[in-house]
Order: C-alpha cells, then sequence, then structure tokens
C-alpha cells in the first residue's frame, strides 16, 4: 500500500490505532491496505489482526460475525486483475 503524508503505509497506522484501542479507525485503516494490495503479506496480517481483535471485543453476534469474516478475508488468496 502507498504511504500517506506523513511517510506510513496505512497497514502501520493501523497497528498504531489498535495499540492506542482506537478499534474502529483501526479496522478502517487495515481495510484501507489490504483494498489497495490484497497481495501485500503486511496488509493482509494488520487486516486479520485488527479484525480478530475487534471480534474478540465484540459484545454481540452479529458484530462477532462481521469481524470473524473480515478477519477470514485477509485468509483468502488475492483475486488477479482481469486486465
Amino acid at each position: 500500500a502507498t504511504a500517506g503524508e506523513d511517510g506510513r503505509a496505512p497497514q502501520e497506522a493501523a497497528g498504531d490505532q489498535a495499540a492506542e484501542e482506537n478499534l474502529r479507525l483501526a479496522g478502517h485503516l487495515a481495510a484501507l491496505a489490504w483494498l489497495a494490495d490484497p497481495a501485500d503479506p503486511q496488509a493482509r496480517e494488520a487486516k486479520r489482526q485488527v479484525f480478530t481483535l475487534r471480534m474478540d471485543r465484540a459484545t454481540s453476534t452479529m458484530a462477532k460475525g462481521v469481524f470473524r469474516w473480515a478477519a477470514g478475508e485477509a485468509d483468502e488468496p488475492a483475486m488477479e486483475d482481469p486486465s
């Protein structure tokens, strides 16, 4: 994934936000990094870690299921560009 204004990649910022317990922002950053490059191992790991943490902290069954799905999506093989 590309670096932001501060020179850090979104997956790095996601880890920082997760460490500060700002899990909503961490989730957005991790998903953004993964969407930008689903084959990037760091982006995949950031998404898996952040959404697993969100799943563990969720209180509703539905939220747990959504976050479990998002974490598992990071383990799926990246789709090739059809062009």
